[in-house]
């Protein structure tokens, strides 16, 4: 993660998915290609110090010593919600302080 902009930082989370066992000679993995976009949210996802703004999905094929693996990846972005962080941490704090 680099927090270098934060709390006004974006962040993402790749994940991969891959046969553990078996090479794509006896399993292959494929996205659905009817949906133009394999991976979506059903509904909209509400956190309360991000927002999801994007979600990209690539296949790739590796090889390692034990022949080809069929490799399915996915970018989740999230962008922090600064607002969020000024409320909770910042204007406490300064009030805080003022108070003093």
């Amino acid at each position: 993660m680099d927090l270098s902009n934060f709390p006004m930082d974006v962040q993402t989370c790749y994940l991969i998915y891959e046969s553990f066992n078996y090479n794509n000679q006896e399993v292959r993995m494929r996205w659905n290609t009817i949906n133009p976009n394999p991976v979506y949210t059903v509904s909209e996802i509400l956190l309360p110090d991000f927002i999801l703004i994007n979600i990209t999905s690539t296949l790739r094929i590796e090889k390692y010593p034990a022949g080809m693996w069929d490799e399915l990846h996915v970018n989740l972005t999230f962008e922090r919600r600064c607002i969020w962080y000024f409320m909770q941490a910042y204007v406490p704090t300064y009030l805080t302080i003022f108070i003093r």
